[in-house]
């Protein structure tokens, strides 16, 4: 547990099986008790951790106030209903995670977001993955049987001001990418923004996989931080690593790591020619350790697809490349 400003404690959470490792949430001293961003999932393990993040503080988690979660993915979200069973906190989420959370909640959109899922990767050439993502993927009485899942008391909308128990502001800041309704926290008056996974210090958020996803995930998230860049802010407080102070340093970063990204997809399609966007993703290499694509488990292969489908939609959006239909694949063409 550290104090990242005053009244303002970052608290690291496990995230068992994960290649994140783990979690960042804060808890911020509100004169009542404590509030508490963003929450871990649902685990014996993190609500241990929690719990002894708190004790050094003096408090227990019946001392919680109010949950406000950046957005609906299970590590920032997950344990949010076991916190308000144990202190009677209310849970806050951006209104236009709506949808994320209604396709885990009810069994019809559920059902139907892995068709257009699976749908989705066939059209990119992906369907080997999609196959054998729809033999592996939890089903939607496992996700309820673990109880990821549940509606907010109260739902946040782009500029709300969240005025806590010690009269601290939290401006909710709409960042679409990583998420549709993914919502920065900013306090103004302390200079501290609750980042979430818009931006991290050391790695890039994944885009382009959520429920009935349109593939342009990657235009929303580059214009949400060309937003976000210049925010009056001291401290960043990220939802993995560690909290940091270069906000429009770090914007920059990510934009330029996008355009490689970018000009590398263009760069394969004029080497080899027109091809979906699963060819094009499996001669990108992934993460920061430059790992080739065929070394992935299976989840974060679908991930690197997905996202490269991203990057090339922005592409031809721009008009840098044609979308080129052959038979049931599309494949994406230099003009």
């Amino acid at each position: 547990m550290y104090e990242v400003a005053t009244g303002v404690h970052r608290i690291v959470l496990p995230l068992p099986g994960d290649g994140l490792k783990a979690v960042d949430v804060y808890a911020i001293e509100d004169g009542e008790g404590l509030a508490l961003v963003d929450t871990g999932w649902r685990h014996p393990g993190l609500v241990e951790a929690l719990t002894d993040g708190f004790a050094a503080l003096d408090a227990t988690l019946a001392d919680l106030t109010a949950i406000v979660c950046t957005h609906s993915h299970y590590d920032h979200y997950g344990l949010a209903a076991e916190l308000r069973s144990l202190s009677g906190a209310p849970v806050l989420l951006g209104e236009q995670e709506r949808l994320n959370l209604d396709v885990a909640l009810d069994r019809d959109l559920w059902d139907r977001d892995k068709l257009q899922r699976g749908a989705q990767l066939r059209l990119h050439g992906a369907g080997s993955l999609a196959e054998t993502l729809a033999r592996a993927d939890f089903t939607f009485e496992q996700v309820q049987e673990r109880g990821f899942v549940s509606l907010p008391d109260r739902w946040v909308a782009d500029g709300e001001r969240i005025t806590l128990g010690s009269g601290r502001v939290l401006e909710a800041r709409l960042t679409p990418g990583h998420s549709r309704g993914h919502l920065m926290y900013l306090d103004a008056e302390a200079g501290v923004l609750f980042a979430g996974d818009h931006v991290l210090p050391h790695i890039t958020p994944s885009i382009g996989f959520e429920a009935f996803s349109d593939g342009h995930g990657l235009e929303a998230f580059l214009a949400s931080l060309t937003a976000s860049r210049d925010l009056p802010v001291a401290v960043v407080a990220p939802g993995h690593g560690p909290v940091f102070g270069d906000l429009a340093g770090r914007v920059d970063e990510l934009l330029a790591h996008h355009e490689r990204r970018l000009a590398a997809c263009v760069a394969i399609l004029a080497a080899d020619g027109p091809a979906p966007a699963a060819e094009v993703a499996a001669k990108l290499t992934w993460t920061r350790h430059e790992r080739a694509f065929d070394t992935l488990n299976l989840f974060n292969r679908m991930l690197a697809t997905t996202e490269t489908i991203t990057h090339l939609e922005l592409l031809a959006t721009r008009g840098s490349l044609l979308r080129a239909p052959d038979g049931e694949i599309l494949r994406y063409a230099l003009p």
